[in-house]
């Protein structure tokens, strides 16, 4: 056992331990975040006068910035811990415009009126939250005597009877430092990383034009009307041999070239690839009847008409799930544009133009 020396205030039912940092009410820890126990001691050590906003925002967050909306909010926290009534304040009296004034009667105990402290374990734990808005160093007072870690703080009452609090503390000033620099430091580096690395592509040699590689992906000369898939892996272009004409898919790392749409005498083109890359829509004309819009896959597989009279290749929206397109109506002179959804339902014109418009 050992003598401590103590200072306490004392008002109404409630000592504020300074030492523990602790407010007890009949001899029980009340919680209280750090926060609003330094405005608490403020307010008491000022017992019977006035504390502007100002000065008291000053006083609790130093050399820091915080809007007022903090400081009222820890005066209506202490107000319910301390019972105070919204009709009669016991406690914590609000001056209009100008500040706060604490109006119980204040009894401040210290030196050799100090309990005698015995540490061991207790009967009771509470547990005070941690300030979440602020962890600026000037919070903290006497920083270097707190630790990263929760620990248990003894509290003694007049009667000698104990209890336990839990709390977790602030980091030190020379962890805070520490840990600053770090956060520093890596953000430098980070910074270095990205100028260098825009420096590198900014500054990238352009190979001129002469200096391209032109290869042949076709030799018959009789290839038209080619796309390219979405990842660039494949070419699908329309072959031309003796008077009909087919579809083929080329994959370009492989060189190799399959057929997926077998020759005849009707025209094909318009090719596009979904943009998924797994089919290829393209138009089809016998040349009796309207053209057709169909689509195949990739690999190969039997051809699905979607639509008819599809004068344009079609253009898909973003996601895949619908696609543009024009279709000419020469009955009429007329030239629209629609949409559908990417199985040829749904058909919607977006506009028309008359001829000579289109």
């Amino acid at each position: 056992m050992k003598v401590q020396t103590q200072h306490f205030y004392e008002f109404g039912s409630f000592r504020l331990d300074l030492h523990e940092r602790i407010l007890l009410r009949d001899g029980h820890p009340v919680p209280l975040t750090p926060k609003a126990f330094d405005t608490l001691l403020v307010l008491v050590e000022n017992g019977g006068h006035i504390v502007e906003k100002g000065e008291l925002m000053k006083q609790v967050w130093p050399d820091s910035f915080v809007e007022e909306v903090n400081l009222a909010r820890h005066v209506s926290t202490l107000r319910k811990v301390l019972g105070d009534r919204s009709d009669d304040h016991l406690y914590i009296e609000t001056i209009a415009k100008r500040g706060y004034r604490f109006v119980a009667s204040v009894r401040e105990v210290q030196d050799g009126d100090a309990d005698l402290i015995v540490e061991e374990h207790t009967r009771s734990s509470i547990s005070i939250e941690e300030e979440e808005e602020h962890y600026d160093l000037s919070e903290i007072p006497n920083s270097s005597a707190y630790i990263a870690t929760p620990k248990s703080i003894h509290i003694a009452e007049a009667s000698g009877q104990l209890a336990s609090v839990t709390t977790k503390v602030m980091p030190g000033t020379k962890q805070r430092r520490a840990a600053r620099w770090v956060v520093v430091g890596a953000g430098a580096l980070i910074v270095l990383a990205i100028a260098f690395w825009l420096y590198r592509s900014l500054t990238k040699p352009i190979a001129p034009f002469q200096t391209i590689k032109i290869a042949k992906l076709t030799n018959t000369g009789k290839a038209t009307d080619a796309v390219i898939s979405p990842d660039g892996k494949y070419v699908a272009y329309v072959a031309e041999e003796g008077g009909q004409r087919g579809i083929w898919l080329r994959q370009v790392a492989s060189s190799s070239d399959i057929q997926i749409v077998p020759p005849s005498q009707d025209w094909c083109g318009g090719l596009t690839f979904s943009p998924d890359g797994n089919y290829i829509y393209y138009g089809r004309n016998d040349g009796k009847n309207p053209a057709g819009f169909y689509k195949v896959p990739v690999l190969g597989g039997p051809p699905k008409k979607l639509m008819e009279i599809v004068s344009s290749p079609i253009t898909f929206s973003p996601d895949g799930k619908r696609f543009a397109f024009v279709r000419r109506y020469p009955s009429k002179g007329e030239t629209a544009l629609i949409i559908a959804n990417a199985d040829g339902t749904g058909e919607q014109r977006i506009a028309a133009r008359k001829d000579p418009d289109f």
